[in-house]
This record gives C-alpha cells, structure tokens and sequence, in this order.
C-alpha cells in the first residue's frame, strides 16, 4: 500500500532528475551566458552576505563588494545607495536573496553558482509537485492514489517545456520563485473557497504564511493577493464567514508591504527609497507614447522562437482543443471551479503585464507567468474528452490518442532547449574582437590580473553590467559611456588609478586602458 501511496512522488522525481540530465551540461559550467546576470546577481549579494554577514547591511541586498575601491558604483545599473557608497537592489521584495543565502548556509557552502542552479531545480520540481496536487483536489481524485494522467500532464508539461527548461537552471530570481508560491496559494485557496477547508486552522494558516511570502518575492504576488481579495469580499456578501479570509489576505499583504518598506526604508531614508522606486516605476510602465510598441513586441515574445514560450506549446494546445471539439461527447469540465482557478491566474498575469508594459515587452523571460495557466488549462481539456458515444473508437483508450501528440510536443520542446543552449555555448566561447562577443572565459581571465588595480571601468552597453565577470572576480565595475566619466568617478572618490575596458557595439573587446591620476 505504502508503494501505491508513493508512486505519484516517484514518478515525478524520475522525470525531475530526467530533466536535470538534459540540462547537465548547463549545471555544471559555471560561466554562462545569456540570462544567466540574473543568477550571477543572486550569487553577487550572497557573496558578499557570506563574507561580511546578512545583519551588517541589515538584511537587504547588497550588490557592493566590501573594498573602496567599489563604492558609489552603481555597477548593476540601478539601486539604492546608502551612506558609506555601497548600493542596494531594491526593484523586487528580498525573500529569493533570503532563500538561497539559507540553502547555502544550511549546507555549509560558499555562495557558488552551480549550488544556485541545483536549487533552482528543486523550486521546479516542488512547482511540479504543487501541480500534480492541485489537479487531483479539481478532479477530486485522491493524491496518495494511484497515478492520475491529468495532474502528471500538468506536472510533465512544467518539467519539460522549453520555456522551463531554461529558467529553471539558467535563471534564478525573484520571477522563477513566486512560480512556488502562486501554485500553493492557487491550491491552497481552491481548498478554502471551493472545497468547504473555510474552518481548517491548519490550512488557513499556511494561506497566511504562502500570501505573505508570495508579495514578498514579487510583484506578481501583489495582483494575485488583490484578485483573491475582490473575489473573497464578492463571496463574503452572501456567506459571511468568508469574511475571515478578507482579514487573513489584507493582513498578510500588509505584512509583506509594510516590512519591505520599512527594511529598504534604512537603507537612506523612506523619501529617497520612494523617490528610486517611482522613478523605476517610470521606466517600467511603458503608459506612453510607446505603448503600441511594447504591446507589439510582448506579443512577439509570446509567440517567437528567443521567448521561451514555443510554438511547440501553442500547437499542444491547439491538438488538445481540437481532440476536445471532435469528441462526441464532451464533459463539461470548463466549470466555475476551473474558471476560478483561471481567474487566479491569466486576471493577475494580465494586470502585471499592464501595469509593468515596458518591463514585460523588453524581458522575454516575463513569459514564464504563462507557464501556470498554461499547465492548468492542458489537464481540463484533456478530462473533457470523451470517446465512449462514438462506435468506430469506443475501445480506445483516450490516453493513446493524446499521448503521441503530446510526446511529440516534449521532444519538440527539449530540441528547443537545446537549439537555444547551443546559441548561449557559441556565445560563451566566442572569442573574435570584430565579428561577436569576446567571451566570458577570454574577459574573466583578463580582468583577473587587474582586478587589485584601483578601479576596473567597462565602456559599452554589452558589457556594462557584466554580473558573471563581478562575481567571478569578487570585484564591481563601474559601466561608464564616455572616457570622461571614468576620470570624473576616479577624481570624486580620490582614487589614483583605474583600468578602461573599451568594447565594440558587439561587446567585443577593443582596447584595455590605464588611467592615471597625477
């Protein structure tokens, strides 16, 4: 009994350590290329956390390395400074930097960036997990039972897409993580609202503590937390004792706000964190002139090949929708239950990608919110289908109608991975000055003999705000556009000597430059 009750899990596992074969190659080379700055980023504060300890920069994300020669550079493009010249990352709530900073410490590692990547994988298969459960308490069916097709469906499509594949080894952040705790919150509400755990201390406690860490982690948790709370103050009108969840969601989402503001408040001030804040805020909104633009280019990377989304997975959908339409008999499983789950997803997803236009056009990797709804939509079409009223093909099953197609889909999906893998390879070892991108390997190794030289400068966008140099050479650098702003920087902290890296618009390395101030 003990094995059927384990079954479920185990499959799940297999396919997670499948999944992380594929990727090994990416696992275990630990100068990456593109999207990898997001993880680099990660390992840059936990560096300098494990070095210097979290409490002596009262818990938020530093990204300045403890040297002189490092202060006032705002080597990641943007931040918050505070007094003594060290800078702040403070676009998103702290808890991703949080988390990976206790997964290194409970093991006892130094911050490294392979550990980041492994850790990600285990945020995709706990998502994988979460899934799995969600669609069997839909369908009511028992999640200690025997394996159920739908729920593994959702779990196989969130391990194996391409779109997924990719962010979670590449791409460690605040975006890949809320992924954990918006599908608890989905299963943890549909618990609440739809299957009568309303009383349950035990489950209303663990939907406060997952609504607080979801806007702890990121924006998103911000939309998902307001729609529940419309829809809660909607059910609360005719069953009173729903008011209770009015409580446990404004006093978790409060929580979560109110401790960010007043952390990233210390750092300089409550008016200088709001003025950052807004003026970051001006750049990501995209509600101007552009408008048209950025909803152009959001829907390119919704659709394109570089958008981790693939029309691999459009095309799954488009099979799955047409096997439902042809079927003789369809059960009618698009129901309010189903429906309230897609309002907790595509309501939210929309709202972010309104109200953060520009950030969600301009960074392909925003299409990893569609994952969810996707993953969910896939199972209920699947349930709906229903052969049994047509004579020609009552003795089939249905799971070998759609299992061709949907293999088809996960092969496609993981060639896609590897296309993409290769083009980050031929990146990473890419070494000519005129044609592409000096590499990493080629830069990292020439940095490193001038990194206890005074101050290193990187001139040129492609370079500016290279996160994998910084970390591997435990030094910042300051991104400068002109020679002019090198010296100023120099003459302004009283430093006497600085290193211009000067790189095409390719990012390839051009000349190298000693500055000197007399």
């Amino acid at each position: 009994m003990s094995t059927l009750k384990s079954y479920p899990l185990l499959c799940i596992c297999i396919l997670l350590l499948t999944s992380t074969v594929i990727r090994w190659p990416a696992i275990t080379d630990p100068v990456q290329g593109s999207h990898t700055w997001l993880s680099t980023h990660v390992i840059m504060t936990n560096q300098i956390w494990h070095s210097e300890g979290i409490g002596a920069y009262k818990f938020n994300p530093v990204y300045t390395y403890p040297a002189e020669t490092n202060r006032n550079m705002r080597s990641l493009g943007s931040g918050l400074p505070d007094d003594q010249g060290n800078y702040y990352y403070v676009s998103y709530p702290p808890f991703s930097f949080y988390l990976s900073y206790l997964f290194f410490t409970v093991l006892l590692l130094k911050p490294n960036i392979i550990g980041l990547f492994i850790l990600n994988i285990l945020v995709q298969g706990l998502i994988a997990g979460l899934l799995y459960m969600l669609i069997c308490v839909l369908f009511e069916r028992k999640i200690t039972g025997m394996l159920y097709t739908p729920a593994l469906l959702a779990s196989s499509l969130y391990i194996f897409s391409a779109q997924t594949l990719w962010c979670h080894v590449y791409m460690y952040f605040a975006d890949t993580l809320v992924q954990l705790f918006w599908v608890a919150y989905l299963l943890l509400s549909f618990l609440i609202f739809k299957r009568d755990h309303i009383s349950s201390r035990g489950v209303l406690t663990l939907f406060f503590i997952t609504n607080f860490l979801l806007i702890y982690t990121e924006w998103l948790g911000l939309f998902v937390s307001a729609t529940l709370f419309m829809y809660a103050l909607y059910r609360s009108t005719r069953e009173p004792i729903y008011l209770r969840t009015l409580l446990i969601i404004a006093g978790a989402t409060l929580l979560a706000l109110g401790l960010t503001l007043y952390q990233y408040a210390a750092i300089d001030g409550l008016e200088a964190f709001l003025d950052t804040s807004i003026s970051k805020y001006a750049d990501r909104n995209g509600i101007n002139e552009h408008a048209f633009y950025f909803v152009k280019l959001q829907m390119q990377r919704v659709l394109s090949y570089y958008g981790h989304l693939p029309r691999a997975n459009l095309m799954l959908i488009a099979a799955f929708f047409a096997l439902f339409l042809i079927s003789k008999k369809k059960k009618n499983y698009l129901t309010a239950e189903s429906g309230f789950l897609f309002t907790l997803t595509f309501i939210p997803i929309l709202l972010h990608h309104t109200i953060f236009l520009q950030f969600s056009s301009t960074h392909d990797f925003s299409t990893l919110k569609a994952s969810i709804p996707f993953c969910l939509l896939l199972p209920i079409l699947y349930n709906g289908v229903d052969f049994e009223s047509d004579k020609k093909i009552t003795s089939i099953d249905k799971r070998w109608v759609f299992l061709p197609v949907f293999i088809l889909m996960i092969l496609l999906n993981i060639a896609l991975f590897y296309s993409l893998d290769r083009s980050r390879f031929l990146y990473r070892y890419a070494d000519t000055v005129e044609s592409s991108s000096t590499s990493e390997q080629a830069l990292f190794a020439q940095v490193t003999d001038d990194r206890t030289n005074g101050v290193i400068v990187f001139m040129g966008e492609d370079r500016a705000f290279s996160t994998q140099i910084q970390m591997l050479i435990n030094k910042n650098v300051l991104p400068v556009s002109k020679r002019v702003d090198a010296i100023n920087h120099l003459r302004t902290n009283s430093i006497s000597e600085g290193k211009l890296y000067i790189f095409n618009t390719y990012g390839g390395l051009i000349g190298i430059e000693t500055i000197r101030l007399d």
